[in-house]
């Protein structure tokens, strides 16, 4: 999706991900809207600019092999630093409950979701 609408660059393995310009990896696509049997051969979509260089793609696979066991992502250090590697800015990034929440696991994130279901 953010290679079709140019907001970002997808990066194959190791990383993985897709990297905005501005915002790294610290963004998401919440939706997608697709509209069946709509053309527009006229419109041309520029690639996303190239954000990671070589560097930043060993360094995100040094702490990817780092967290081989568990995973990266189920780590909130190795998460922010991961995440950080395309410096974004404080304004961006997320909270340390936002950080500790995405580093639950399934089972995790049930429990939170019905901890705050008891506070409606």
């Amino acid at each position: 999706v953010g290679e079709l609408t140019s907001i970002a660059l997808y990066y194959p393995p190791p990383v993985m991900w897709s990297v905005h310009p501005t915002y790294g990896i610290w963004f998401a696509f919440r939706a997608v809207v697709v509209f069946d049997g709509i053309e527009a051969p006229e419109l041309t979509i520029p690639k996303p600019p190239q954000v990671l260089t070589k560097e930043m793609i060993d360094e995100m696979h040094s702490i990817t092999e780092a967290n081989k066991e568990i995973g990266w992502w189920r780590n909130p250090e190795s998460a922010r630093r991961y995440r950080n590697v395309v410096r974004s800015g404080p304004e961006v990034e997320y909270s340390e409950q936002q950080l500790q929440y995405h580093c639950l696991s399934h089972s995790g994130h049930e429990a939170v979701v019905a901890y705050l279901k008891t506070l409606l």
